[in-house]
């Protein structure tokens, strides 16, 4: 009797972890789907034949005493590259929980360059931002995607 029910507790276990298993996101930090995203910043036409040449997550915080908006320069020069890559878009998506974005503008280069710097900064004093930025440039082995 005692072993009908050691059975029936180790199926019950089994089964819960199977469960959790089929459950479970795919991916630890699963990428947003391209429904959800909040652009905030968009330069040229991002397409899926582009070649990915830089994704950076930038997270900057207001200091609870400072009334000045928070800013970043963020640069991309494509230095050790070893060809030219040309930058064909640059998308900055709005990963905070609040959705208040940031203001971006571009410092120098960008589409046609190989080389942007932006200017990310907060979009009130009194917050910071949590934003992805990516920069997509033509891939010299698909030429048809121009």
């Amino acid at each position: 009797m005692e072993s009908k029910g050691l059975l029936s507790f180790t199926a019950l276990v089994i089964l819960c972890c199977l469960h959790s298993m089929h459950s479970a996101p795919s991916h630890r930090y699963p990428r947003q789907t391209n429904q959800n995203e909040t652009i905030v910043f968009g330069l040229g036409t991002c397409r899926d034949c582009h070649k990915l040449l830089m994704r950076q997550l930038v997270a900057r915080y207001q200091p609870l005493v400072s009334a000045v908006p928070v800013n970043t320069i963020l640069s991309y020069d494509g230095v050790g590259c070893l060809t030219d890559e040309v930058i064909a878009c640059v998308k900055v998506i709005d990963y905070s929980s609040t959705r208040v974005g940031a203001n971006v503008t571009v410092k120098s280069g960008g589409i046609g360059h190989p080389y942007i710097r932006l200017n990310i900064t907060a979009t009130s004093p009194v917050t910071g931002y949590r934003v992805c930025v990516e920069i997509r440039g033509y891939d010299p082995l698909k030429p048809e995607c121009q």
